[in-house]
C-alpha cells in the first residue's frame, strides 16, 4: 500500500510536463490515501486514453473516494463522450476484481469509474 495522491504526482509529472499549457490537470484524492500498488497500471491506462482523445488539449480530473466496499477511482476528461472513442479496460483490473463503468459526463466528455473492492472483499469472492 502506497499514499495514492503522491505516487500519482510521481507517476504523471512527466505527462503533465508535456501537456503543460494544453491539458488541466485536476487530482481529487485524500492526502494520505493508501491504494494497492496494482491501482497505478489502472490509472495510467485510463490517463493514457483520455489524452490520446483529447488532442487540442481540455481537462483532466482523477478523483479517489474511499468507500465501504473499497476506492472508486474516476478518471474524466473533456474529450469527445465514450460513445465516439475507444476505449481498453486495463488487464490489471481482473487481478483486484474491480469493474469499470464508462458514462458521458453531463458538462460534457468522458468519465471512466472504476470500483475495486477492499482485499477482505477480493479474498471471499476468490474462495
Amino acid at each position: 500500500m502506497q499514499d495514492l495522491k503522491h505516487e500519482l504526482e510521481l507517476l504523471f509529472h512527466p505527462w503533465r510536463e508535456a501537456t503543460r499549457g494544453r491539458v488541466r490537470w485536476d487530482f481529487d484524492i485524500p492526502e494520505g490515501l493508501e491504494a494497492p500498488a496494482e491501482c497505478l497500471p489502472i490509472l495510467s491506462s485510463l490517463v493514457r486514453q483520455s489524452l490520446g482523445s483529447m488532442a487540442e488539449g481540455g481537462e483532466l480530473t482523477i478523483t479517489v473516494v474511499p468507500t465501504k466496499a473499497g476506492l472508486e477511482i474516476e478518471v474524466a476528461d473533456s474529450g469527445p463522450s465514450w460513445e465516439f472513442r475507444p476505449r481498453t479496460v486495463p488487464m490489471s483490473l481482473a487481478s483486484l476484481r474491480g469493474k469499470i463503468d464508462w458514462h458521458t459526463c453531463p458538462q460534457g466528455g468522458m468519465a471512466a469509474t472504476v470500483s475495486i473492492p477492499t482485499r477482505a472483499t477480493r479474498h471471499r469472492a476468490a474462495a
